[in-house]
């Protein structure tokens, strides 16, 4: 009789050790879970301004090549009108030398 209690103690030993595992095992899950739900909480915080202020920076290089290419277009069109002045200059002396 006594075997029969002493097994049937150990029995419930045992199941309360299994339960008391699936406690703790249950709640480390859980702490996994809110620290991955942190995780990506902050990942969704610092992504937003992230992409945010990679899309300014990239309108930025936009709109400064754009300005760059504005300014080379108008240097050529500069030095194409002092070309045309020159050019010009040239073409009056030798009219004018050859009216003479």
């Amino acid at each position: 009789f006594q075997t029969r209690l002493a097994y049937v103690a150990d029995g419930k030993a045992s199941k309360a050790r299994r339960d008391q595992d699936i406690a703790v095992h249950a709640a480390e899950e859980e702490k996994l879970r809110l620290e991955l739900e942190e995780r990506s909480s902050y990942k969704e915080q610092v992504e937003g301004p992230a992409k945010e202020a990679k899309e300014a920076a990239k309108a930025v290089l936009e709109k400064v090549e754009a300005e760059k290419q504005d300014a080379q277009k108008e240097t050529n069109r500069a030095a194409a009108e002092e070309e045309l002045v020159e050019l010009i200059r040239i073409i009056t002396e030798r009219y004018l030398l050859m009216s003479c």
